[in-house]
């Protein structure tokens, strides 16, 4: 692990996965599950400690997390928005995280030396927010400042974590990449068929 801050890594895996039909968390991606992935990226990438937020509906994605090095965190609220999880996983950070690199499960396409990239930008300590484009489209993962994580537990967030980057979008730095997994969001069995299966054929 490279020297500088230390940086860990949340992965958000605890929507209802209405339009998918099952659980997003469990599908599949080279003998992986998309969960199973995601945490194994973000340590690869340089994450110290990786937590990952799921539902409680989901039992075998907290049991996949814990045994893939993840710390498992339960949001038990079906009428969740996305930015409620991310509050539970700033919560259960170590008090000495520099920052944390923001992962959807949902995003299985990236590479892990984008989130390297990511990484080795914020700890230039220049930026509070970085994150990837591709062609010009911002993406994910997205990594917060720690001074940053008492605005994203504020309950007055229109746009949840959008609202925070929207204010400190002085404070951000966004870095070109040649990785369209960063805007692939497999959302739907559609999603899933262009993104992964014909990907890995």
């Amino acid at each position: 692990m490279s020297a500088g801050p230390i940086i860990d890594g949340i992965v958000l895996a605890a929507g209802a996965s209405r339009r998918m039909g099952s659980s997003k968390a469990l599908l599949d991606i080279s003998g992986q599950s998309f969960l199973e992935h995601a945490i194994a990226g973000l340590r690869s990438a340089g994450c110290r400690y990786v937590v990952a937020v799921v539902n409680s509906d989901d039992d075998w994605s907290a049991r996949l997390a814990d045994v893939s090095g993840g710390a498992v965190v339960v949001n038990d609220n079906p009428d969740s928005e996305q930015i409620d999880s991310l509050r539970l996983a700033i919560a259960n950070l170590p008090e000495d995280s520099a920052g944390a690199v923001v992962l959807p499960v949902d995003f299985p396409r990236i590479h892990p030396e984008t989130m390297r990239r990511l990484i080795a930008e914020f700890r230039r300590g220049t930026a509070r927010i970085v994150n990837p484009s591709y062609n010009g489209v911002v993406g994910h993962p997205v990594v917060f400042a720690r001074s940053l994580f008492a605005e994203l537990l504020r309950p007055d967030l229109p746009d949840g974590a959008r609202s925070v980057m929207s204010a400190h979008a002085a404070e951000a730095r966004t870095i070109e990449v040649d990785d369209p997994g960063i805007t692939a969001d497999v959302d739907t069995p559609a999603d899933y068929e262009k993104h992964v299966t014909n990907e890995t054929r």
